[in-house]
């Protein structure tokens, strides 16, 4: 699986097992009522795109997680607002 389009789905969580999918390139999990992200997000290395904004994402871990990914995706694939 290279996309996962996910958006306004009412999602409160991702499972785990989305870390195991290497060559997942593109998220958008726009619109929906997550919280927390899986740990280990930084393993999809084919990442380019993601999409989190109009969720309730504010824990440190998350926003850590998301520095780690985004050294990897363009500014212009990567979309999140707080």
């Amino acid at each position: 699986m290279r996309d996962l389009q996910l958006n306004n789905n009412q999602i409160q969580e991702l499972p785990q097992e989305i870390t195991d999918l290497p060559l997942l390139d593109f998220i958008d999990v726009t619109e929906n009522q997550l919280t927390s992200l899986p740990i280990g997000m930084s393993k999809l290395k084919k990442l380019t795109m993601l999409h989190l904004s109009e969720n309730q994402l504010s824990e440190t871990s998350d926003i850590i997680e998301i520095t780690k990914i985004t050294g990897r995706i363009s500014q212009k694939g990567f979309y999140a607002i707080f």
